[in-house]
């Protein structure tokens, strides 16, 4: 939105307006439990960055899509050819 605000494209209440909008299409959730997080890092010899998005997928009791092999080698996450939501 700043970028749009400084080319003159949107004004500050426009892009506000815009920002509230889109917010509301969005579902905010809450971030995964820090304990989750440095279990499955310490597990699977993750980074914190991995094991935060795998904990995510678990918390939220949804697949982690990615095509970080590690993490699915872990069998954490579901490379995006294999996944299927139907």
């Amino acid at each position: 939105m700043w970028r749009y605000i400084r080319q003159n494209t949107f004004s500050v209440d426009d892009a506000l307006r815009r920002f509230r909008a889109a917010r509301g299409l969005v579902r905010i959730v809450d971030t995964p439990p820090a304990e989750l997080v440095l279990r499955l890092a310490s597990d699977h010899d993750l980074t914190a960055y991995d094991a935060t998005y795998a904990a995510l997928g678990r918390h939220l009791g949804v697949p982690h899509v990615t095509y970080d092999r590690q993490v699915i080698a872990a069998g954490l996450g579901i490379h995006p050819r294999d996944f299927s939501d139907g």
